[in-house]
């Protein structure tokens, strides 16, 4: 679903400025929640009409993953000026489309510290082999949003592929976990000696303080070591 938002451009003296650009970007790449819909980062352009109004459908914040997503919509005067910046989060339920601006805006968000965590998998010497390779303890919650495997066995690395599923168990429960990914797609790379992205249709990315993440290689051929790292925004 998206929804409308909308504002008024005005000059100094409150009148309407018609045919003036409009930027609108959010602020970091994400998921829709449940989807495998990503929504880039990159800003989208419109412009006021005559009575120096613009209107936009966005998708709402409240429906992505990625708890700290917002929106900055820039509003430029006739000379590529900047004259007003708002920060929003569009909520997926209450107000009535359109939306004005004003009833969206947030203050400026607190930096969220990232922490990375991760493990190297293989000797390598030897072919990795499939099956579970190991588990890290986490102290702190947060949300996984990005994923990177590099193949580090020598220089220039050996290229090949991996998929690497990521297991999560409370520390009561070690070594008893379940996959974090299911049936979305897992950290992996695919004929070449390096992959990265974020997870895509997992069941869930969210870690809580005492977890265990445990890895475990689903399948490989070629490579003979890599280091997965996981990037983890904590709350």
């Amino acid at each position: 679903m998206t929804r409308r938002v909308y504002n008024i451009v005005t000059d100094e003296r409150g009148q309407p400025i018609s045919g003036v650009p409009v930027r609108i970007q959010l602020n970091t790449p994400t998921f829709v929640l449940g989807e495998r819909k990503e929504i880039a980062a990159w800003s989208i352009e419109t412009s006021t009409d005559v009575n120096g109004r613009w209107e936009v459908e966005l998708e709402p914040n409240d429906l992505m993953d990625n708890p700290i997503s917002y929106y900055k919509v820039t509003e430029y005067s006739r000379q590529r000026k900047k004259i007003n910046e708002y920060l929003i989060r569009v909520p997926s339920s209450g107000f009535t489309d359109p939306i004005w601006i004003q009833d969206l805006l947030i203050t400026p968000p607190v930096i969220v510290p990232s922490i990375t965590i991760g493990l190297s998998v293989g000797d390598g010497n030897n072919v990795i082999t499939t099956g579970f390779k190991g588990a890290i303890y986490v102290p702190f919650s947060g949300m996984i949003t990005e994923w990177t495997i590099l193949s580090t066995d020598r220089n220039p690395p050996t290229s090949g592929s991996i998929e690497i599923d990521i297991l999560k168990g409370t520390y009561a429960d070690y070594p008893t976990m379940s996959s974090m990914v299911g049936t979305g797609t897992k950290p992996n790379i695919a004929n070449s000696n390096k992959g990265q992205g974020t997870p895509t249709g997992w069941a869930t990315n969210l870690v809580n303080a005492g977890d265990c993440i445990g890895f475990q290689v689903v399948s490989v051929s070629s490579l003979k070591r890599v280091t997965i790292v996981l990037k983890v925004v904590k709350s």
